[in-house]
């Protein structure tokens, strides 16, 4: 049995719906039903009683739920008993998502090495749903993901800490070859070549639910590509293809060539802030040394000067 799969079965406990449930295990719906019938196959009966509409635990489970909430409280407080008294050992596990990894991180681990000579960083690219899920379940000591001043993933205070650490910019581009052709679309209502994310990434969502809308209304827009890595939609539109969404911070080489041209003018943009995230509980000497150095990072990602 998992520590994760107990504090799935609290958050069931806590909530109306299975979508209320992943949402607050800060995973998709269909990945957290899969998990719950990973916890019925190890346990060999089912813990929901899927005659009800709700998210409804089955009453000799709910029955438990104060055991396991002092099971969960026990394993931690084990933990966080044996991170307090860890020696120095000069290694941090650092999670962040594959955009990060390709414009913010670089700069962030060259500072991280030039304050701590020793360090070694073991970095880990992924999702932003699953650098989260890392990090709940302690695979790594720090996130770093963008979020939005509206976010939907919003962590509980007493079990997460947070710091914005940078800022950027999700940006609509285009080829420069397609650029004039491009604003005639925009401006005339023509069709619109997008290339897209899927629904379940952070980006998909967030371009879903806070610039298509508003495009819908005002121009015909299809699919050319729908790919789920930020670096495979700049090849995309390095090739011709379409309109991505992009971080400014991911583009910036390539407008500066003049291969890339943004459409920020033109189409809604997103303001992003860069969030460094750790578990609030019991640090080592390194971890605490390696959380105020985040704190205290001068906004490398700052994109407010370019073009």
């Amino acid at each position: 049995m998992h520590v994760e799969w107990l504090e799935d079965i609290l958050a069931l406990s806590d909530s109306a719906t299975l979508t209320e449930a992943a949402h607050k295990r800060h995973v998709t719906q269909p990945a957290f039903s899969r998990r719950i019938r990973a916890i019925e196959t190890w346990l060999g009966c089912q813990i929901l009683d899927r005659q009800s509409r709700t998210a409804r635990l089955r009453p000799e489970v709910s029955n438990q739920i104060g055991n396991i909430q002092r099971l969960v409280q026990d394993l931690y407080g084990v933990c966080n008993e044996i991170l307090g008294a860890k020696a120095f050992d000069g290694e941090i596990q650092i999670a962040a998502q594959h955009s990060l990894a390709m414009s913010f991180v670089p700069n962030l681990l060259t500072s991280l090495n030039t304050g701590f000579p020793k360090l070694k960083v073991r970095f880990r690219a992924g999702n932003k749903y699953d650098c989260l899920t890392m990090l709940i379940t302690r695979q790594v000591d720090n996130v770093i993901c963008y979020e939005t001043p509206a976010d939907e993933v919003q962590m509980a205070e007493n079990i997460f800490e947070r710091t914005n650490i940078g800022t950027d910019t999700l940006i609509p581009v285009c080829a420069s070859d397609r650029f004039e052709e491009m604003v005639s679309c925009i401006e005339s209502g023509g069709r619109l070549p997008m290339i897209t994310y899927p629904a379940e990434v952070y980006f998909g969502k967030l371009i879903r639910d806070s610039i298509f809308p508003g495009l819908s209304s005002s121009h015909s827009t299809h699919g050319s590509c729908q790919i789920a890595f930020t670096a495979g939609a700049l090849a995309m539109v390095r090739a011709k293809i379409g309109i991505a969404w992009l971080p400014k911070s991911m583009t910036s080489e390539d407008m500066d060539s003049g291969d890339v041209r943004s459409l920020a003018k033109y189409l809604v943009s997103i303001p992003l802030l860069i969030t460094a995230m750790r578990r609030c509980e019991a640090h080592t000497e390194l971890s605490t040394r390696i959380w105020e150095h985040l704190c205290a990072t001068d906004n490398p990602a700052d994109l407010d000067t370019l073009p």
